[in-house]
């Protein structure tokens, strides 16, 4: 019999209870009761054996999910009901959750920052079928937002294998920009199957078509393979709210063998950034520093995998400056990271908007870095520019630098 949760910081002026009986072992038992529960006058019936549901009658209609959300100290961004049915005997039977007039609530959501015009409709519904210790669920859940279908769910409870099949589709993103705070367009698709067993992803097939390109994902016997072709960094930036400062197109491959073994994950990664350009407004938004309007940029990076380490060589070119080479080796077991470097300038005046001034003659560029668990352990840098040169060495505590 509960009065109210706010002893225990829950914000639910509520009175429930729930009144029954239950016998038995941990492992086999049975339950019933009566009550009120969140609006929703609550019965049930139910006998577990082996830990596995035998008999199972629920019946928990009209649920309401803003209370639901606040004894889940959750912000009630979600209103409306929700209907939980299930008629199981002698371990088979059927259940299904469902709600006809779930909304998302425009004045739910001002508490996380979030303005909307008007409250969005939810549908939700999910048949559910259980039989010899296997529950199979056909699930969907429909908005204007998007809809998200899974038509065939397995769960194995012997087993405690789970396979389902998945597919999102988001019409127009534009209809996600109050919660991206960012100008949207276009679609996007994505849809695959997945398999879960002892707590690991043993299989995965995922496709996604938007960003302007599309990527596609296949794991199987922990080898893990990417196709990835014409994506548009301005459009990720786009979905993830961030100013759309940088633009370019990336593909690229990666196969890894091993994936859950990092004394023996091996591959290779081959990225490439082609078309790059940095929107100076953009880039202002994200940085607060100015950018040279007259930019370009290209970006090639190959990675390979052996052993648990990883050896990385990468360039990237512009008209600004140039990245000659970054060779990076990464033991993911230690995370030790070593790197080496060379970069220029050719001619500083093109920085302008970074110096403040004109400078004139070039900057070339060279040195190392290593860090242990994420903190630096080592610097050596040599740069030689306006007629004169600067070195300097670090061992993560003291930094040394002469300037002549």
């Amino acid at each position: 019999d509960i009065k109210n949760l706010k002893s225990f910081g829950v914000e639910l002026d509520e009175p429930m209870g729930l009144a029954g009986q239950v016998r038995g072992k941990a492992k086999d038992f049975g339950v019933n009761g009566v009550g009120k529960l969140l609006d929703s006058d609550v019965r049930f019936l139910a006998s577990i054996k082996e830990f596995k549901p035998f008999n199972v009658d629920l019946d928990a209609k009209g649920l309401n999910l803003t209370k639901a959300l606040a004894l889940a100290n959750q912000p009630a961004f979600v209103s409306g009901h929700l209907d939980a049915l299930a008629n199981i005997k002698n371990g088979v039977g059927t259940a299904n959750i469902s709600s006809k007039d779930a909304v998302i609530s425009k004045n739910g959501l001002k508490d996380i920052n979030i303005t909307i015009p008007e409250n969005i409709a939810l549908g939700l519904n999910s048949d559910i079928v259980f039989e010899n210790n296997v529950v199979t669920a056909n699930s969907k859940i429909e908005s204007k937002l998007g809809n998200l279908e899974a038509l065939k769910t397995i769960y194995n409870l012997n087993s405690k294998e789970l396979e389902s099949d998945f597919n999102l589709d988001i019409l127009n993103l534009a209809n996600l920009e109050p919660f991206t705070k960012q100008k949207l367009a276009g679609s996007l698709k994505a849809d695959g199957f997945v398999k879960i067993a002892e707590n690991k992803l043993k299989f995965v097939d995922f496709n996604l078509n938007g960003f302007g390109g599309e990527v596609k994902t296949h794991l199987e016997n922990s080898v893990l393979s990417a196709d990835i072709n014409s994506i548009e960094i301005s459009e990720i930036l786009g979905v993830i709210a961030m100013p759309k400062a940088v633009f370019g197109v990336v593909d690229g491959k990666v196969k890894i063998d091993d994936i859950n073994n990092l004394d023996n994950i091996k591959g290779n990664a081959i990225l490439s950034v082609k078309d790059g350009k940095v929107e100076p407004s953009g880039f202002k938004k994200l940085t607060n520093l100015e950018f040279p309007k007259d930019n370009s940029f290209s970006l090639n990076s190959d990675t390979k995998i052996e052993n648990g380490v990883v050896n990385s060589s990468s360039s990237l070119i512009s008209n600004l400056f140039k990245v000659e080479k970054v060779d990076a080796v990464y033991d993911l077991k230690s995370k030790n990271l070593k790197a080496d470097f060379i970069a220029n300038v050719d001619d500083l005046a093109k920085l302008k908007e970074f110096t403040k001034k004109t400078l004139k003659g070039d900057l070339k560029a060279n040195g190392s870095v290593a860090m242990a668990n994420n903190a630096l352990t080592s610097l050596n840098l040599d740069i030689k520019t306006l007629g004169g040169a600067i070195t300097a060495n670090s061992n993560g505590k003291n930094l040394n630098a002469k300037v002549a």
